[in-house]
């Protein structure tokens, strides 16, 4: 082989239009533009040959990365869970108090299960992600289901937390975070961290127990500068995360 056969080898696989894309991340690139098709025209419309397109690659290409389409929704769906377990145990490493712990969780996980060129979390709600290929994914959304359930738990035991029934108290919750999925837009009116803050308090308000005497308003202090600590502390394990520190009010 002659060096310059080499140079063109180690390149990697010819794009069928070179223009498309920075070829630095093609995976990246591959599943950036499969999100932005699954969630306008669905995951059935879509077609590999769109999904190559649109990065510029040869649909053989394409299937050097992924082998199939549904290769591609697996990965894409992975990506809205598994940035949010790995932070759950930084969460857990760090021994923070459950309302703060909660109330970063849930501001932590809406930023990944939200984020993506289309809104990635509104891919598990279309019908072909319940399939038995997928099944992997929905044991590791029940794993972050009990995270959020564990948290509450332990706020509850030992009076932090109002909360009568465990199960309805984190299914409010954990539904809270997944059915933003079906209106947020990372385009809207509202900046994403501010969306994402204004969740977060809503859900730890519902539940902490009314804050009704100057020892909760103590409490609620001490609460936003732990907040505020842990989140300039705690580091997000995704670049799509929130940076710590917005400014945002804390919930009383």
């Amino acid at each position: 082989m002659t060096k310059t056969a080499a140079r063109r080898s180690a390149v990697g696989r010819p794009r069928a239009n070179p223009v498309v894309g920075t070829g630095v991340d093609p995976r990246g690139e591959i599943l950036s533009a499969a999100a932005r098709l699954f969630t306008s025209v669905g995951f059935a419309a879509a077609t590999t040959h769109q999904i190559a397109a649109a990065v510029g690659l040869r649909q053989a290409s394409l299937f050097h990365h992924f082998a199939r389409k549904e290769d591609i929704l697996a990965a894409l769906l992975d990506q809205t869970v598994e940035p949010s377990l790995r932070y759950a145990e930084r969460l857990a490493a760090a021994g923070l108090p459950a309302d703060v712990a909660i109330y970063l969780l849930v501001r932590s996980d809406l930023g990944h299960y939200c984020s993506g060129a289309g809104n990635l979390g509104s891919l598990q709600i279309q019908p072909e992600a319940r399939r038995e290929r997928f099944a992997d994914f929905w044991a590791k959304r029940d794993q972050l289901r009990d995270i959020y359930q564990d948290i509450i738990a332990r706020g509850q035991a030992v009076g932090v937390f109002a909360v009568t029934d465990l199960t309805l108290a984190t299914n409010i919750v954990f539904g809270l975070v997944e059915a933003t999925a079906t209106w947020f837009r990372q385009d809207g009116d509202a900046a994403p961290d501010t969306v994402f803050d204004k969740i977060a308090q809503f859900a730890l308000r519902g539940l902490l127990p009314e804050a009704t005497s100057p020892e909760s308003d103590r409490a609620a202090e001490q609460r936003a500068r732990t907040i505020a600590a842990a989140r300039a502390s705690l580091v997000d394990p995704e670049p799509g995360a929130l940076a710590p520190g917005s400014g945002a009010a804390l919930p009383a």
